[in-house]
């Protein structure tokens, strides 16, 4: 013989078979955090049905004006993955700048700049993708094209990288 148990529905909230009390819960762990350090571009990409020949004007289908550059498209992905990315890289306070970190924001994606006051311009790239193969060729210069610049010279804030994985 078993005595017969009420319904799950008249048993207290978080007391139903196999829930555990409320209090003794975990909470979920923070977003995972992480540092990318390297080159950060601003991109102009065009979609277009073929490259241009020499001396040929064509009409992309579209255009995006975004960050770009290794560290910040690893930055930007792994914060699509819910991680908590901080990019240390060169961005300056041209008014180009203001782009990049727009979209950095907008992407939630913290940004240290070693050079805060650098008048100069950021690292530009041209891109032009193939819209049914997604082939790409891109146009930018290369880092001989600009003179070195001074890097902050107030050593870097650590607290504004906390517990990221290094």
């Amino acid at each position: 013989w078993r005595p017969a148990l009420p319904p799950p529905r008249a048993l207290p909230r978080g007391r139903q078979r196999g829930l555990k009390p409320a209090a003794l819960m975990l909470a979920p762990p923070p977003n995972p955090r992480a540092l990318f350090a390297g080159l950060c571009t601003l991109d102009l990409a065009y979609l277009v049905d073929e490259f241009p020949l020499p001396n040929q004007k064509i009409a992309a289908h579209s255009q995006h004006l975004t960050a770009g550059g290794p560290a910040t498209n690893a930055a930007v992905t792994f914060a699509f993955l819910d991680g908590a990315p901080t990019l240390l890289t060169a961005a300056g306070c041209h008014p180009l700048a203001a782009l990049i970190r727009h979209d950095l924001e907008t992407h939630l994606v913290s940004l240290l700049d070693l050079t805060p006051n650098h008048p100069g311009p950021p690292a530009l790239s041209s891109i032009a993708i193939r819209r049914a193969s997604g082939e790409r060729t891109v146009v930018s210069a290369n880092a001989s094209a600009y003179p070195p610049v001074q890097l902050h010279p107030r050593p870097l804030d650590l607290t504004q990288i906390g517990r990221a994985h290094v």
